[in-house]
């Protein structure tokens, strides 16, 4: 308890105080220390446990602007963190959009994002690629524009419009993206930047004959297929086509394997001997070469019989002779003028002998067949009536008989049509 003091003070009068002597004051905190008064330790504090810091109310402090408690968060965002934080598992809501580089997202602005990923770099399929909207779509229908669309999609060519349940949302394309379609099953559509470009792909497996290594192509080989490998090139092997007409001509090289007989019946007729088809012996050459002759003109089979038979035709109706000088028309009557030569009977009043008439127009030197009797002269005249008797004028055949003094008459042939003269070289008389 406090005592009665008397002291000099400073007018020097004695004056009465109540005070406290030194056993009486405390430095500790506690139940002891009550109404005891306080002594401050030798640095002039209180000892903390005269402090009952739980009873404190900031409400009720002052001078707290000043803020000089470093450790503690600013509402208003002035102190920076000086460490990683942790939230114990909870959030930080209501969140801010972020709008700058170092700035936070919020859960939202993530989504968006996500959303933009999703229907961009990494799309859905369409359904199809159209010029106009579809009627009666449903929600999440999505279709690729191509030009020149109209209706809805009139504008929005390239784009990808995805249906969302009221009206159609359309979605622009960034280069390196891919789309496939529904329908289209062998292809993705690539966006160059301008334009979808068709990426075709195929699996490639090794019983299909080729094979997939890394991004090539390449030929699936396998050994007795009649393909062989020469270095990195695929060629054939002659060895496994043997027994099927043709061989290994010896140098690796395919060839046809010839035989000596190329008869219908024969065991080996798949081969055949190019020696044999050059050869002019009996048996060999043009008598082994087969002749298609469906109408049935000919006895033969082989083209060596075939050319006898129509030898034997022009030697009974026709035979050749050389051109004298001047030569020849199709369809002179012609005389032998010299040994073995013809020339046109231009002067009918001399008595020559017609022999026939020329199947062909020759120069001199030239070999001109001379057609007979009961052959035909084609395309030799104009407008004919059939059975017109025809004549020889001395430059050409017509239907009136000469009949100048002097002149020899030829009867050369009757008409067989209006072009064809079926030939008959006949004398009639020297008109008087």
């Amino acid at each position: 308890m406090s005592k009665k003091f008397y002291y000099l003070d400073a007018s020097g009068f004695v004056t009465e105080s109540e005070a406290f002597e030194s056993v009486d004051f405390t430095n500790v905190g506690g139940i002891g220390s009550a109404n005891k008064p306080v002594l401050l330790d030798a640095t002039g504090k209180l000892d903390s446990s005269m402090i009952n810091f739980g009873a404190i109310d900031h409400g009720g402090l002052s001078g707290l602007g000043d803020d000089d408690h470093t450790i503690y968060i600013k509402a208003d965002g002035t102190r920076a963190f000086t460490g990683n934080q942790s939230l114990g598992g909870f959030k930080i809501t209501s969140l801010a959009n972020g709008t700058t580089t170092n700035d936070a997202v919020n859960y939202g602005q993530l989504q968006a994002v996500v959303s933009q990923i999703a229907n961009l770099e990494f799309q859905d399929s369409v359904i199809d690629r159209v010029t106009v909207n579809p009627g009666s779509p449903s929600t999440g229908d999505r279709y690729l524009v191509i030009a020149t669309a109209t209706g809805a999609f009139a504008g929005q060519e390239n784009k990808i419009a995805e249906f969302n349940g009221t009206s159609w949302d359309f979605i622009t394309p960034t280069t390196g993206m891919f789309v496939s379609v529904d329908d289209e099953n062998d292809k993705l559509y690539y966006f160059n930047g301008s334009a979808w470009v068709e990426k075709y792909f195929e699996a490639t497996t090794a019983s299909l004959g080729a094979v997939k290594v890394g991004m090539d192509i390449r030929l699936d080989y396998v050994p007795g297929g009649g393909i062989k490998l020469v270095g990195n090139q695929a060629a054939i092997e002659p060895n496994d086509f043997a027994g099927n007409g043709l061989i290994d001509d010896g140098s690796d090289n395919l060839a046809i394997d010839w035989a000596t007989i190329f008869t219908i019946d024969s065991a080996d007729a798949k081969a055949l001997r190019a020696s044999d088809l050059a050869s002019t012996s009996a048996g060999l050459g043009a008598s082994i070469v087969g002749v298609q002759d469906a109408n049935g003109y000919f006895l033969a089979n082989n083209q060596e019989d075939v050319n006898d038979e129509l030898y034997m035709l022009i030697k009974e109706f026709g035979n050749k002779y050389t051109v004298g000088t001047g030569g020849v028309t199709k369809g002179d009557l012609l005389y032998i003028s010299a040994n073995n030569t013809v020339l046109p009977y231009d002067d009918i009043t001399i008595g020559n002998r017609g022999i026939g008439l020329a199947l062909t127009t020759e120069i001199a030197t030239s070999q001109v067949v001379v057609l007979a009797n009961d052959t035909i002269l084609t395309g030799v005249l104009s407008g004919a009536t059939a059975g017109t008797v025809y004549y020889w004028d001395g430059s050409t055949l017509v239907s009136t008989i000469p009949n100048t003094s002097g002149q020899y008459v030829w009867r050369v042939g009757v008409a067989k049509n209006a072009t064809d003269l079926h030939v008959e070289v006949e004398f009639v008389k020297k008109n008087a």
